[in-house]
């Protein structure tokens, strides 16, 4: 890939985080006579290359170290949120408050891996004379 076309592709990458991460029209956005189908096309093809990848990875760690947002940071403030719901009688914000805690630490990676094709067994039952009329 050419300078030019990766600064043409970090373009798209930006307009994606400025739009709420919607592909389809941050490659409209660059490329005005792209339609729906070939934004999402060529959209996918830009995401999907390996500088570009380095590219989001390095503006979400900057964000991320400009906003202070860490994994500890983010469980303090669900539980803020939590004990502040609860004292103004929200429960539900404080269930939701919970639930996310519960994904971030991996409380329900169980669940997660019993959904995994993976862990399914498929085996033959036997005929047993079944087929034998």
């Amino acid at each position: 890939m050419t300078d030019k076309t990766f600064i043409k592709y970090k373009t798209v990458i930006d307009e994606w985080f400025v739009n709420g991460r919607n592909g389809t029209k941050a490659y409209q956005a660059v490329y005005p006579k792209a339609n729906a189908n070939a934004a999402d096309i060529g959209f996918r093809k830009i995401y999907g290359n390996l500088r570009i990848r380095e590219y989001v990875q390095t503006k979400v760690s900057e964000v991320s170290q400009k906003l202070d947002v860490t994994f500890e940071n983010q469980l303090q403030d669900l539980e803020d949120i939590k004990v502040e719901s609860k004292k103004e009688s929200k429960y539900s914000d404080a269930i939701a408050a919970i639930k996310e805690q519960n994904k971030m630490l991996g409380f329900y990676e169980k669940d997660n891996n019993q959904k995994k094709i993976d862990n399914v067994v498929i085996f033959q039952i036997p005929d047993n004379g079944r087929g034998e009329i």
